[in-house]
């Protein structure tokens, strides 16, 4: 996508009388702490945290993300005409642990000892780059030339959190695309307004947005603002093919926008570890796609565009959710988008999908009080399962699974668990006897992805019971063994596959109902937790390799080196970031070079 500065998100808390600080400056606790979370989800979300050296010498700041639940804190922007930053605060007492930008003048005279400042405030690891003055003599730093350099520098999102000088700044020029009000009911009287005087004398001249939303927290109202963006208005997008087998590449595509469709900046991709697999190991059916999902190529050959776990905003700022391949920037049906409130996390939100397979799959499986149930797999899907069920009063849960790691997680939630790697027969059966203290499991839901895994369900099944086969194989034949265990048995093996809901269920299930149930698990369970592994979608090669192997003619040298964005955990969910929404970390370093 292509523009030239970012997309700036402005908020401010305010009283209902629509002050933001007392006559004396003090602003602390307006909102109460559902509104000082929100505001925490914006630092969270957005880039870079952009405020006046006139906040920072009033309230003495951190401006980083401090959700109970963490998340990744922003860039720290600064502007400080005169470089009065003190180097005891805590911008700069942090500067080593959050990166941290101040934009000064140009026109700093070196006889009030701006250069020293400068190097005092560069010995702390603080970028300092100077910037022209407005020309309206008011002394102002020009926000169109620091918002070109932050575009330069390759900042896509801002947030603005004040304060009043800087807030009447963006809206005097036209600059906020979005706006986020935090009004608590507090009556103040005389004190200090949002934003000053913009020159408006007939109500036609005033800034006109629409409203998105506006909603409770707490004892507080946030009121969701949209306006007309003065972004670039022909967009290109980075979208992620499948060229060739082990291989993956970034194509530039320019986007046509179709009625009804929704403009999607992508925050976070998803990359799902079983289909995905089998398109990089060309193990994949050829011919049309059975998907029908929004973006992926119809006709299944390489190249191919594939993918359907995305999630990031609209141009109205909403948070959402799309079926739609790996691309960072996109037209979507806005009918058919799923939305989440401001407080979800986006790495939650990406992981829709795989909630919703797992949701699926335990519908098919029907659980009842008191039945003993195996798993087999405990990868992210398997591990969902194991959460929703576990949350089933009276079921009795197990799970096989040959990683250490995911085995440790699957205990946390209460599950027994075996290694069942190398077992077979009647070693498995004694086994899956002592996960149930002397009983076979009546349902067994297969998730590992592999025939091997299959084999063992129906080896360690009880009499008459039931197999949820959820893997897909792709063109890969399997291969069972249907002999005595299977056939004398009377075992039934079921699919379970998430794009249709079972007759079974009858007709008051659809899809929008299970769409509603399956957004408050997700909520309510956070699979983020479980995510692994973080690439910028530049290094998508790298993601793919380390996650499912090179071919024979790729260099695996780089796989598993150390990496600021890449964890050491044991694999089990990775997501790529797109390259316009991931900090640009190492702006300063090359323009010290």
């Amino acid at each position: 996508m292509t523009h030239t500065r970012p997309f700036i998100t402005l908020s401010y808390a305010q009283t209902a009388d629509g002050r933001i600080a007392t006559l004396k400056g003090r602003s602390e606790q307006i909102s109460g702490p559902e509104g000082m979370e929100f505001t925490h989800t914006l630092r969270r979300d957005n880039q870079a945290i952009m405020v006046g050296i006139g906040t920072v010498l009033a309230d003495d700041p951190l401006l980083n993300c401090r959700l109970p639940e963490g998340g990744p804190s922003p860039v720290r922007i600064i502007l400080d005409s005169e470089l009065k930053l003190p180097t005891n605060s805590q911008i700069a007492a942090s500067a080593d642990t959050y990166q941290t930008i101040v934009f000064c003048s140009k026109e700093i005279p070196n006889d009030s000892g701006g250069e020293a400042r400068r190097r005092e405030l560069e010995k702390l690891e603080i970028e300092v780059i100077p910037v022209p003055h407005n020309q309206d003599g008011a002394g102002r730093l020009s926000l169109p030339a620091i918002l070109a350099e932050l575009g330069e520098l390759g900042f896509s999102t801002l947030f603005v959190e004040g304060g009043a000088g800087l807030i009447t700044s963006f809206f005097a020029y036209n600059l906020v695309d979005r706006l986020c009000i935090v009004a608590s009911p507090l009556i103040l009287g005389r004190g200090t307004e949002a934003v000053g005087d913009l020159k408006v004398r007939e109500l036609h001249q005033g800034r006109q947005g629409h409203t998105t939303t506006v909603r409770q927290a707490g004892n507080d109202i946030i009121w969701d603002i949209a306006f007309n963006s003065n972004l670039e208005t022909h967009f290109t997008a980075k979208a992620l093919y499948f060229t060739k087998p082990y291989t993956v590449a970034l194509h530039t595509e320019q986007l046509v926008q179709h009625k009804g469709e929704q403009l999607i900046s992508s925050h976070i991709i998803g990359i799902s570890h079983g289909s995905e697999s089998h398109l990089y190991r060309n193990s994949f059916p050829r011919g049309s796609s059975q998907d029908k999902i929004s973006g992926i190529d119809p006709t299944m050959e390489y190249p191919i565009k594939y993918g359907y776990m995305n999630a990031g905003r609209t141009q109205q700022g909403e948070k959402v959710f799309a079926f739609y391949p790996h691309q960072d920037h996109f037209f979507y049906p806005r009918d058919e988008l799923i939305h989440f409130p401001e407080s979800a996390n986006f790495e939650d939100i990406v992981l829709y999908p795989s909630l919703e397979t797992a949701y699926t799959i335990v519908l098919d499986a029907a659980p009842l009080p008191g039945e003993r149930i195996l798993i087999i797999g405990q990868g992210m899907i398997g591990l969902l399962i194991s959460e929703i069920l576990a949350d089933n009063p009276g079921v009795h849960l197990a799970a096989l699974e040959p990683d250490s790691y995911r085995r440790r997680l699957s205990t946390q939630l209460g599950l027994h668990t075996a290694d069942p790697s190398n077992l077979k027969g009647e070693e498995l059966r004694s086994v899956a006897h002592s996960l149930f203290r002397g009983h076979l499991p009546d349902k067994i839901i297969h998730v590992s992805g592999s025939e091997q895994g299959l084999q063992q369900a129906i080896d360690s099944a009880a009499f008459e019971a039931l197999i949820i086969e959820a893997s897909w194989h792709g063109s890969h034949p399997v291969q069972l063994n249907l002999g005595e265990n299977f056939h004398r048995r009377r075992l039934t093996v079921r699919s379970s596959q998430v794009s249709t809901l079972s007759s079974q269920l009858g007709r008051r299930w659809n899809r929008a109902r299970r769409t509603a149930e399956v957004k408050e698990w997700l909520l309510r369970i956070s699979p983020s937790k479980y995510v692994t592994h973080r690439f910028p979608l530049s290094r998508a090669q790298e993601a793919y390799q380390m996650l499912f192997g090179a071919s024979d003619s790729t260099s695996d040298s780089t796989v598993g080196e150390a990496s600021p964005s890449v964890s050491q955990d044991p694999v089990l969910q990775a997501l790529l970031i797109p390259d316009t929404i991931a900090p640009p970390i190492t702006a300063k370093k090359e323009r010290k070079k």
